[in-house]
């Protein structure tokens, strides 16, 4: 369960911006990570409470926001996220099939909501 690392990433993120701001008491934590990324919102919660458990942060809500997928075209090199649509994705640019997703896994904390 790689989300127990990521809680205590983002309580060490959230530590450091508490003494800058002086604040009470965590209401939510919005983070954004990459379609690609096998976070489940419903584990980061689970181990934000166990591990915070009698701390300002106990009673925080995650909230996770997915990038969008992308893709890079082989023949022009264009890089693009990739619109919902039917079919198999192309390059906007130069109409190509040739397209590979990028495969991006990258978390990063966005926002605190916070007393």
């Amino acid at each position: 369960m790689h989300e127990v690392s990521i809680v205590e990433g983002l309580i060490e993120l959230v530590e450091k911006e508490k003494e800058k701001h002086h604040f009470s008491r965590v209401l939510e934590v919005q983070i954004v990570c990459g379609i690609y990324n096998c976070v489940s919102e419903e584990n980061l919660e689970f181990c934000l409470k166990t591990v915070a458990k009698g701390t300002y942060l106990e009673t925080a809500k995650i909230t996770v926001n997915r990038l969008p997928e992308r893709f890079s075209c082989q023949s022009c090199a264009h890089e693009f996220p990739q619109e919902v649509k039917e079919g198999e994705p192309c390059c906007p640019k130069c109409g190509s099939l040739g397209v590979l997703p990028l495969l991006n896994s990258e978390i990063y904390l966005d926002k605190l909501e916070v007393e």
